[in-house]
Parts: structure tokens; C-alpha cells; sequence
């Protein structure tokens, strides 16, 4: 799997993902519980004022708008040049760069930034570590590395699982259930995965957590079943009781795994 088709893939689909994350009941809601994940990681930097922060695949600015501030200053990368399109068309309140980058090859010089964090990226990545790699070049040191990506091991992660197989027997199956569209990589991370790459490059795990419980994913096969129409206004309640009775008692299932590490300074 090449860059060239992963880059081609998403700029053509970069208008697309933009009003779906918008207009869509479902996907709106992935976003903002994504969106928490995230949040929450970040917060134990313990100080959110003049960081140097780098987003490694900012897609359409998605991140970059909630965490933009007059007190930091962001850098953002994305190999599509459709996503960067949209991304800057957007207003933010601090000072943002955005730059056309692969994940696996910065374009910045040793230990640049503070903070650097990549959301639901990794997964699309073949040679992900490399990633990693190209963090750990770009922290300072002590600096802090946040990754957030789908999890293997939850309810949603058993069940993908569980089609791959099928498309293996059956490749007539290939997306018609679980994606709304055929992505050009799409690999899941278990936490197990995730600890031992970052601590082999020099990080300290300091947190991992998972999030979103709400079945999000059976939502999306009967959609696909009903010919694309599922966006009733009652999927709302049934999202809000998830999130508000349900996504802490049981979180540890949680679609959405993250981490944050911290590099050593001896790395």
C-alpha cells in the first residue's frame, strides 16, 4: 500500500468526510466522542500555554479547531492535499501552519515541539511505527506523544474481525457491511500493540484509555442494510444515554483506544 494511493484516496474523498461528519447523526457523534478522547489525553499535559503542538494527519482542521488557542502555536500535517484544502479554508482563534506531509518523514527539525498528537491516523498507516520514529526525532525532550485509534479489542474490534474473516471466504462481502466505503488501509491497534512500539522507541506509557461504548457500529450494518437510510433524530436519545449513563461504568469496552506517553529524557 503506497502514500500516492492513501494521498489520491482521501483528497478525493476530503469534501465528502467534511459534511458527513456534519450532516450525519452517527458519524457526527463518533466525532464528538473521539473528539473527548482526545480532549481528555490532553489534559494531563497539566499546562495548555505556549506549546509548540504538532498534528500529524489533521484531515480537514477537525482537531486543529478545538484546540487551537491564542496561547499555542500549531503545526499541522496531512499527506492529502484535499483535506489541507478544506483545513485552511477555516478560521482558528491561535496561530496554525499547515503543511503537505507524509506521517512517516517530518518535515521539521529535531526536537521542535511539545506536544505532538495524531487522531485516528495510525490505523490508516501500513508502516505506522515510522510514525513513532518521526515523533520521538521531532519532541523535545520530556516532550509528550498522543495517538488515538480505533481498538481491536472492544465489541466493535471482535466484530470487525469477524467480517474480515468472512471476506476472506466470501470477498463478495468486502464493505458491504461494516464501512460506508472501501478505505486503502485499514488496520486496528490493541493497547498490548501500541505499549510495546512506544516503549521500545523510549516512551513512557503514563495513561492509556479507551472510549465510546455506544454501539456506533451496528448502527452503521443496519444502515448499510437499509440501503443508506439511518439518520432518525431518535438515534440522539439513544447516543446521549450512552454517553451520559453508560461510557464511564463501561468504558473499558470502548471502540476509541488512546494513549499518551511521555519521551524519556534519556531516549
Amino acid at each position: 500500500m503506497n502514500e500516492i494511493k492513501i494521498a489520491d484516496y482521501y483528497s478525493k474523498e476530503a469534501e465528502r468526510y467534511n459534511d458527513l461528519y456534519k450532516g450525519d447523526i452517527i458519524s457526527n457523534f463518533e466525532q464528538i466522542q473521539r473528539q473527548k478522547l482526545l480532549l481528555e489525553l490532553i489534559k494531563n499535559v497539566g499546562t495548555t500555554k505556549n506549546l509548540k503542538i504538532l498534528d500529524i494527519g489533521c484531515g480537514w482542521g477537525r482537531d486543529v479547531e478545538i484546540l487551537s488557542t491564542k496561547n499555542n502555536e500549531i503545526y499541522a500535517v496531512d499527506i492529502s492535499e484535499g483535506m489541507l484544502r478544506i483545513a485552511k479554508s477555516k478560521k482558528y482563534d491561535g496561530k496554525v501552519h499547515f503543511f503537505k506531509s507524509s506521517a512517516i518523514d517530518l518535515p521539521f527539525e529535531n526536537k521542535k515541539f511539545d506536544l505532538i498528537y495524531s487522531s485516528e491516523v495510525i490505523e490508516h498507516i501500513p508502516n505506522w511505527k515510522f510514525l513513532v520514529k518521526e515523533s520521538k526525532r521531532c519532541l523535545k525532550e520530556g516532550g509528550v506523544l498522543i495517538l488515538t485509534t480505533p481498538n481491536f479489542n472492544s465489541p466493535a474490534g471482535v466484530l470487525k474481525k469477524i467480517i474480515n474473516f468472512s471476506e476472506k471466504i466470501t470477498p463478495l462481502l468486502k464493505n458491504k457491511l461494516f464501512y460506508n466505503i472501501e478505505k486503502p488501509y485499514d488496520e486496528w491497534k490493541t493497547k498490548k500493540e501500541l505499549k510495546m512500539v512506544l516503549e521500545d522507541e523510549g516512551f513512557e506509557i503514563v495513561y492509556i484509555k479507551t472510549r465510546m461504548v455506544s454501539p456506533t457500529f451496528l448502527f452503521y450494518i443496519f444502515r448499510k442494510i437499509n440501503g443508506g437510510r439511518l439518520n432518525h433524530p431518535f438515534l440522539k436519545t439513544i447516543f446521549f444515554i450512552f454517553d451520559k449513563y453508560i461510557e464511564n461504568k463501561f468504558s473499558k469496552f470502548g471502540t476509541d483506544l488512546g494513549v499518551y506517553a511521555k519521551l524519556n529524557e534519556s531516549s
